[in-house]
């Protein structure tokens, strides 16, 4: 008989393998009480985003779960979590693919329009980030899903580079949408916040380049269980967004 069958039930499936515990706050918590000590905020930021990444490596069901975590653990946590301790770690990286893809996903059609707008000026950009021609605004959407779950799956160095080409083409596209108004206002609002989708993807590649390298700036602290050699991250993710507030408004 089966080890996974009995006389009285029938098949049976063997049990899931339990998910590692994560240390992050319960969903939806805002950390009301953050860390006044920098070393132990940086601390913090790395046991999460490094146990954060080796979950999604070794289970593809809590992967796949993992990959809303700005919806379900939401964006102000996740950068009072990421965004500040440095400018070129994992918990950086992390805070700016998150945020990227609530954008994507949230403001999905706006983010098609600027995208198409765009994706003539960028070439290359256009063919790393994957989007599919005359793209939709639930193409854009899939990206972001894309993007993270490729991070969480094993390989964010090819995350940040695709999100790097997200932002180059969006950067185009802004600054398309800006000339072709007539509006001064909007014209230097597209401008200003393209600039910030240029920095997002330069930092990015710097993050990609240093991952593949084996060897980063922004180290982990010692004795920390990693998910690979953290990268050089992208900035605190606030680049082409609102004033600080982590925003999915703008990427």
């Amino acid at each position: 008989m089966s080890q996974y069958s009995s006389p009285d039930h029938g098949p049976q499936q063997p049990a899931s393998r339990p998910h590692r515990p994560l240390p992050l706050p319960a969903p939806g918590l805002w950390l009301s009480a953050p860390d006044s000590d920098p070393a132990a905020k940086r601390e913090r930021a790395y046991a999460t985003a490094s146990a954060l990444l080796a979950a999604g490596r070794d289970d593809p069901g809590l992967a796949a779960e993992l990959v809303r975590l700005d919806e379900t653990l939401g964006l102000d946590a996740l950068r009072e979590l990421w965004a500040e301790p440095e400018e070129d770690g994992l918990p950086a990286a992390l805070w700016s693919l998150y945020l990227l893809r609530a954008w994507l996903t949230r403001q999905s059609a706006e983010a098609a329009r600027i995208y198409r707008s765009g994706r003539g000026h960028a070439p290359v950009a256009d063919a790393v980030s994957g989007v599919p021609e005359t793209p939709t605004a639930e193409d854009l959407a899939a990206v972001g899903d894309a993007v993270v779950t490729t991070a969480l799956r094993g390989d964010p160095p090819a995350a940040m580079e695709r999100a790097a080409a997200v932002h180059r083409v969006v950067a185009c596209g802004r600054f398309a949408v800006g000339e072709a108004t007539g509006d001064t206002g909007m014209r230097e609002n597209e401008a200003r916040l393209a600039e910030g989708n240029l920095r997002a993807a330069a930092r990015l590649e710097t993050a990609a380049a240093a991952w593949r390298a084996g060897g980063a700036p922004g180290a982990a602290p010692e004795g920390e269980d990693g998910g690979g050699t953290p990268p050089a991250g992208p900035g605190r993710g606030n680049e082409g967004t609102g004033p600080g507030n982590g925003s999915p408004d703008t990427p």
